[in-house]
Order: C-alpha cells, then structure tokens, then sequence
C-alpha cells in the first residue's frame, strides 16, 4: 500500500494499530515534513483536537515540569568543539530562561515572570504528568471512538 491508498478511516487504523505496511517518503526538509504531518492531520479532522491538547497539556508539561539537561560547550586546542551536559545544568526550559541574562527581554510586553511563576506553581511536576497521561488516553480514545464510526 502506498500514502495514495491511505484515503479512509479503516486503512488509517490499519496502519495505525500496525496490521498495514504503508511505503511512503516525505522530500524536503524539515518544514516540509511537518507540513506534510499537518496537512494529513487535517485531512483525518484530528488537526483541532490535537492542538487543543498541545496548548492545554503538552505544551505547560514540557515547558514548566519536565526536566532536561543544557549542554556545556568547551573548545579544545585543535578547536573542536564538545558538549558535557551536567547535572548542575539539568533544568526545565522555563528554568533556563529565568537564568538567561536579561531574560526579561525575550518575554512578550505582556507577560512577566510573576504571572508564569503563578502558572508553574498551580500543580506539581508529578501531578501535571499524571493529568498530561490522563489527557492523552483521553483524547485517543476519542480518536478511536471516531474512526469506529466512521
């Protein structure tokens, strides 16, 4: 089966829960890939819900809850460049940015670090992992829900 043969729901769950091969290649760089993800997402109407959940839960986990290291770059004499990522650099990406200088700079004129803070402490990092889980089953259940129907 080629990406052409993908047009219905039942060939999509097919291909989704594994049961059909689909030979396809995405050209291009890597905009035009993700383009070409968008474009079948709203192909298949999952574009909304899936932007829904990003906002609303992927987006504040990853940001404000989930841990990962920076890197610390050093050059050598021979002016190679390495990367050592230590645990002392191990932050979340919000952590990073309050530790920028200036870093008041790159919000908008809008917004300000006591708001974020605010946001950051309505739930734990446990917790805000348990309701992004949650959420997830959730909205793929109802994916599930709709390719039986249709």
């Amino acid at each position: 089966m080629t990406i052409e043969n993908l047009t219905t729901i039942e060939a999509l769950e097919n291909f989704i829960q594994g049961n059909q091969a689909v030979a396809f290649t995405v050209l291009g760089d890597k905009n035009e890939r993700y383009q070409f993800i968008q474009k079948t997402l709203i192909k298949f109407r999952y574009i909304t819900l899936m932007n829904e959940f990003n906002l609303k839960y992927l987006y504040p986990y990853i940001n404000y809850h989930r841990p990962c290291f920076f890197p610390e770059i050093t050059t050598d004499s021979k002016g190679k460049q390495r990367k050592k990522y230590p645990y002392k650099n191990m932050m979340t990406p919000y952590e990073k940015l309050k530790s920028l200088t200036d870093a008041k700079t790159y919000l908008k004129p809008d917004i300000h670090f006591e708001i974020l803070d605010e946001q950051v402490m309505e739930m734990t990092d446990n917790a805000c992992a348990e309701l992004l889980q949650k959420e997830r089953n959730k909205l793929f259940n109802q994916i599930f829900e709709q390719n039986k129907r249709a």
